[in-house]
């Protein structure tokens, strides 16, 4: 489970989240929404970095990720393979370019056309030549292929500068992509960019970043299209009393778009924090750990003479965390009509404590709670069954919230109109993650995310499963505490191999 410190970062527009929809591997979540699971938060290492370490320290030429499918782009999804094409940098600076290619998209062509690419005729008669030929041409389909660029400057020994650029099909350039149907709503744009200037102060960060038609992702595993964010940040960092606080402008124009599947559905209802305006929020958190359980420095001694797989892992404990915090939001300037949704399917005003709508004041207040468990068995040093973790994390993202649903489920059953059949209304959240040693430096881990309904719970149904993902990693000896992943999320259709340095 990944650090208490994330849950107030959840609550802003800069908490990253990996994702093969794009090519830099990251999104962002909307703000005051659960934080993301353990396998799919932010790497230390930026996507064009472990790409370029991938290549060079394991000689492998690309790097396969499956990539999630949708109405708007029908020629993505599948397996992708990626790769940086070029770099270049100096003492102060460096720039990367990446390239992706679709793969499984190039196969499904051949199929679709029923020729057999696994066999090669010999020798080619003219009618077959015809058909490699067309096969050719067909590689330089420029829907196949990606392209983004990645730079960072060094100001000030302070001061960092990093900006990207992402074409999510070549297709664009040339004029030639395919027109939305009925059903798959607004296109999206091919483009995408950020530009972010980060500076150091003694205990803060201070943040200034700007998007452009970046995707987001809410706890639904929805992905919606924003057209403009820019956000303004001061952050304390490196504090050893556990008071974290953070100061936030944010400013978003243009209506948030969902990003249909493939039938081109769509679940409906803006979140809250990606509605189109400019509001102010300001946050503060008391976090507090207490280890029930440690091993013996004298079991732990009796075993030095071997190292484990990972330094970091070989940590064995029973620890209880908690946090608590405020969130105060100031709605500075609405922009309402720029959402067009249906009558049915209004504007989800639950995990944030946003007063967004013509009957939201300017200025609201509300509370948020996490509570955490986390057990450890094992140093991670025996080839086998030598590490067992299971950690559990409640959230309540707004007291407000629980409180105003607690008390509508008493009344009314929740509606049921969407094409899961649920509707979250920003309710509170359980985050469950196991890891166990299979052999080895390999180990599998499991993170999963339940949403509480009181009225479900009441009737004793079954906990609402938000996201779920699977993973597997392996520890690298040879690079000190760096792990190389694998994982698949089914609720997003996407999984991706990394490389992780410094995580546990």
């Amino acid at each position: 489970m990944e650090p208490m410190r994330a849950v107030l970062a959840a609550k802003f527009w800069n908490q990253e989240v990996e994702s093969t929809n794009s090519l830099q591997a990251v999104v962002h979540s909307v703000p005051c929404e659960p934080p993301p699971l353990g396998l799919v938060r932010g790497s230390k290492l930026s996507r064009s970095q472990q790409l370029l370490l991938i290549q060079r320290v394991f000689g492998a030429p690309f790097v396969p990720s499956i990539e999630p499918p949708n109405a708007w782009n029908k020629k993505c999804g599948g397996v992708v393979l990626d790769r940086v094409i070029a770099s270049a940098g100096g003492p102060n600076w460096w720039a990367t370019v990446t390239g992706r290619a679709r793969a499984q998209r190039f196969w499904w062509l051949e199929k679709q056309l029923g020729e057999n690419i696994n066999q090669t005729p010999e020798p080619l008669s003219p009618q077959e030549e015809e058909r490699w030929w067309h096969r050719g041409k067909r590689l330089l389909d420029a829907s196949l292929y990606a392209l983004s660029t990645r730079s960072r400057f060094r100001m000030s020994p302070r001061t960092t500068l990093s900006m990207s650029s992402e074409l999510d099909s070549l297709a664009g350039l040339f004029g030639d992509s395919e027109q939305p149907g009925p059903n798959q709503g607004p296109r999206q744009n091919p483009w995408r960019g950020r530009a972010g200037l980060r500076h150091k102060r003694e205990g803060h960060d201070i943040i200034l970043e700007s998007a452009w038609h970046e995707h987001f992702v809410d706890r639904e595993a929805r992905y919606w299209e924003v057209p403009q964010v820019t956000t303004l940040d001061v952050a304390s960092v490196g504090t050893t009393s556990g008071l974290r606080y953070r100061l936030g402008l944010h400013h978003s124009a243009g209506t948030p778009v969902e990003c249909p599947k493939m039938d081109g559905s769509v679940l409906g209802g803006v979140p809250a924090g990606a509605t189109p305006g400019l509001r102010a929020q300001a946050a503060m958190s008391v976090e507090r750990e207490m280890h029930v359980w440690k091993p013996k420095q004298a079991a732990c001694r009796r075993r030095q003479n071997k190292r484990p797989y990972n330094l970091l892992a070989a940590r064995p404990h029973v620890t209880v965390s908690g946090l608590a915090g405020g969130l105060l939001c100031a709605n500075l300037k609405k922009h309402v009509d720029d959402i067009s949704s249906e009558p049915s399917t209004p504007p989800s005003t639950g995990a944030a404590a946003l007063s967004l709508g013509p009957n939201g004041g300017p200025l609201t207040a509300d509370m948020f709670v996490s509570l955490g468990v986390s057990a450890q068995y094992g140093l991670f040093q025996r080839p086998f069954l030598d590490h067992t973790k299971l950690s559990a994390r409640l959230d309540i993202g707004a007291a407000s919230s629980l409180l105003a649903a607690t008390r509508h489920q008493e009344n009314t059953p929740p509606a049921r109109d969407t094409i899961n059949g649920h509707v979250d209304k920003g309710l509170p959240t359980v985050s469950l993650s196991l890891q166990q040693q299979l052999i080895g430096p390999i180990r599998a881990r499991v993170d999963s995310r339940f949403s509480l309904d009181p009225y479900e719970l009441a009737n004793s149904e079954r906990p609402h499963l938000q996201e779920v993902t699977y993973g597997i990693d392996c520890a690298l000896e040879s690079l000190g505490a760096a792990k190389l992943v694998v994982w698949y999320s089914p609720s997003r259709r996407e999984g991706m191999a990394e490389l992780r340095i410094l995580e546990r």
